[in-house]
């Protein structure tokens, strides 16, 4: 049966036979939507990263990309009362415009996030149908809640699952068949899932440059903002950089202490464009009626 409450997930039920290892660090910042009026304030933000970078002796390059604009739809499902996240799940769609037309080809992805590693570990995201699917474990980097200049850690386990539009409904409706860690949180097959809220989020996307943390150890720069598609009202932004490696523990002190020194400065240089909140998938889910448990 479906609850709003979250359950507690047994690991050996529903653990992997080899557990993924963590091969990303995601450093994200969350960024007032409505200062993102044109593109050139992109460019200004990204000139604010360039002068923190330079006083930590930082590596910035702007990419050939700055300034080219991606235009996504990105869609979250769950339950009327919030099963999914409630219980630490994701369930997000995204879809991409070409030439001004929604593409026929879209992204599922199901992520397990939690402030536990081992807990984010155990959790078997993997899924049951044969499908080109990816598995993305990362470590999450974001601001201390309610203040800035600091840093905290959450896990995100998850699979994206690429394929044509129209087998969207179809997994949707049967997630739980798709994804059977679900059931350990009582989702059924044939369970109600809807848009969360309602929301249909247009996300402006922009590779705005790489940063370069020693060791050739390079992450990419990004910024997305969010609005309601049928209203237009701005939701929220984030500015992010990602560095990916074999093993977490063969992350070498040097990128690993520079990312974060860079995280924690930029966050007081930036302060007038930062947006007090935990993730940009918490906003969309507290914009509705029915209680949230999660306090990513």
């Amino acid at each position: 049966m479906s609850s709003a409450a979250p359950v507690e997930i047994s690991p050996s039920s529903v653990a992997a036979p080899v557990p993924d290892r963590i091969q990303f660090r995601e450093f994200k910042i969350l960024l007032r939507a409505e200062r993102f009026g044109d593109p050139q304030s992109f460019h200004d933000f990204w000139k604010i990263v360039k002068h923190t970078a330079r006083s930590l002796a930082i590596e910035t390059v702007k990419t050939d990309k700055t300034h080219e604009h991606r235009i996504r739809e990105v869609m979250f499902f769950d339950t009327p009362d919030y099963t999914l996240y409630n219980n630490h799940f994701i369930l997000r769609a995204r879809r991409f415009y070409r030439n001004g037309w929604l593409a026929k080809e879209h992204r599922l992805a199901l992520k397990f996030r939690h402030p536990d590693r081992e807990v984010a570990t155990a959790v078997n995201v993997h899924p049951a149908i044969a499908a080109v699917s990816k598995i993305r474990f990362k470590e999450e980097l974001l601001s201390e809640r309610g203040q800035v200049g600091g840093m905290r850690a959450i896990y995100s386990h998850g699979c994206v699952l690429e394929s044509p539009s129209d087998v969207l409904n179809q997994r949707v409706r049967d997630i739980a068949t798709v994804f059977p860690v679900l059931q350990s949180i009582g989702i059924r097959p044939r369970a109600q899932l809807d848009v969360v809220n309602n929301i249909f989020i247009e996300e402006v996307f922009e590779e705005i440059g790489r940063i370069g943390f020693g060791d050739k150890v390079w992450a990419e720069a990004t910024v997305a903002i969010w609005r309601n598609r049928h209203t237009e009202v701005p939701l929220v932004g984030e500015f992010a950089y990602q560095i990916e490696f074999d093993s977490l523990d063969k992350l070498h002190k040097k990128p690993r202490e520079l990312s974060e020194a860079l995280y924690k400065a930029l966050q007081l240089d930036a302060r007038e464009w930062i947006h007090m909140g935990n993730t940009k998938t918490a906003l969309v889910y507290r914009l509705g009626n029915a209680p949230v448990h999660n306090d990513e």
